[in-house]
């Protein structure tokens, strides 16, 4: 039986692989179109350049424990990829407050036993272009967002609030 005789709806084997191909090619070229690293467009953007940053990651409402297990000099890592985001600098630990109503319907701010909120001041080696920052040219470091991310001993999610 010769390849061009195995057909499948209508198509061979050959053809199929011809189609595959191309298929291939193009998501390789898309991709590479639009990789983070890639120069910026000729539309005025400032050059992209290698650089050391930093940014800060707040920590609401976690354990005292989760505070202490983490450290100044532990690497912090992006967890759903496991790509490292930088060396943790300083971490500045203070007491968690939260709202609290009372019966008359007047809301208070309290401090929450066993609980504290920890603020991480991360440098990071990457790509910074137009006050975007791209730790370890992989990771996207946006003030606002919202990050699932792990040191050696602890897993957390945080905000980052600042990058400069």
């Amino acid at each position: 039986m010769r390849l061009e005789e195995i057909k499948i709806w209508k198509f061979n084997l050959l053809d199929m692989f011809i189609v595959f191909a191309i298929v291939v090619a193009l998501l390789m070229f898309f991709n590479n179109k639009q990789s983070i690293g890639a120069a910026p467009a000729a539309s005025g953007d400032t050059e992209v350049k290698d650089s050391k940053f930093t940014y800060v990651v707040e920590i609401k409402d976690v354990a005292e424990t989760t505070g202490q297990m983490i450290e100044s000099g532990d690497k912090l890592y992006d967890k759903a990829s496991g790509t490292e985001m930088g060396t943790i600098i300083n971490v500045d630990i203070k007491q968690a407050t939260g709202g609290l109503q009372l019966n008359n319907g007047q809301i208070v701010t309290k401090e929450i036993p066993e609980r504290i909120d920890v603020y991480l001041t991360v440098e990071a080696e990457g790509r910074t272009s137009n006050g975007e920052f791209i730790a370890n040219n992989l990771i996207r470091v946006l003030v606002g967002s919202f990050k699932a991310l792990k040191t050696k001993y602890v897993m957390f999610s945080g905000t980052i609030i600042d990058a400069k």
